[in-house]
């Protein structure tokens, strides 16, 4: 591959280590989008589904200005988590 931020992993996933776009997304409804890692602008609580899952799982005490990396494919809910971006 001719990105240097692209690695495959053992599984024969494909990572970008480096995300060049990112988007907001509503926390007030439910969304699924292309899987990718999320940015918070606010922390908190938020339930999610990890791309590649079919079962939602909280992770709590997300600081503000902190990626979450773990890939996500549905936003489901959160606390007092805010300004969250999915990046790619």
């Amino acid at each position: 591959m001719d990105n240097k931020n692209i690695i495959v992993t053992p599984g024969g996933m494909v990572v970008n280590f480096i995300p060049n776009v990112a988007v907001s997304i509503a926390t007030s409804v439910s969304s699924a989008f292309q899987p990718g890692l999320l940015y918070f602008g606010v922390g908190g609580d938020v339930a999610v589904i990890p791309s590649g899952q079919t079962n939602t799982v909280t992770f709590a005490g997300l600081q503000a200005g902190a990626f979450l990396p773990v890939y996500i494919g549905t936003y489901i809910s959160a606390t007092s988590a805010d300004s969250i971006l999915v990046c790619y």
